[in-house]
């Protein structure tokens, strides 16, 4: 998935209908902070994100810049979304 396409909200939308996280089935990780990050969720409205990006945007909203920071790698092999230039970027 291109995170600078304009279609990346809905996409990521359908891609966590049924998931809870990007890089893990049971907890968020650091795919999951490069992806927060790099589409600067923390200061968008709710109201104007899909409702399954919202519902993943209250959760790592949870932990706090600093919590996300300290995310665990992501799973091998769990994560369909392709990120290596963001992870590059979130240090």
């Amino acid at each position: 998935m291109d995170l600078s396409s304009p279609d990346v909200l809905p996409r990521l939308d359908r891609h966590l209908l049924d998931r809870s996280f990007l890089g893990s089935d049971t907890h968020p990780t650091q795919d999951d902070a490069a992806v927060f990050s790099h589409l600067s969720l923390d200061g968008q409205d709710v109201k104007d994100l899909p409702p399954s990006v919202a519902r993943w945007r209250r959760h790592l909203l949870s932990y706090g810049s600093e919590g996300r920071k300290k995310l665990p790698p992501a799973e091998a092999g769990c994560c369909k979304i392709k990120l290596p230039e963001v992870r590059r970027n979130i240090r």
